[in-house]
């Protein structure tokens, strides 16, 4: 079971804030396309995250 840690949450929120915490993001699906980006993360490699959209 995870416990909250504030401390490491304010590290890791001033590093996101400084940008030098950063996600690459490889593409972005509409919400219809989710389960199709699911399957392409399984079967192929990739660099960087697929995000949903839902307003699509």
């Amino acid at each position: 079971m995870n416990k909250p840690d504030p401390v490491l949450l304010g590290k890791l929120a001033n590093d996101v804030a400084s940008g030098t915490l950063q996600s690459r993001i490889g593409g972005v699906v509409g919400f219809a396309d989710i389960p199709n980006a699911i399957e392409r993360n399984r079967t192929v490699s990739r660099t960087g995250e697929v995000v949903a959209d839902f307003s699509r």
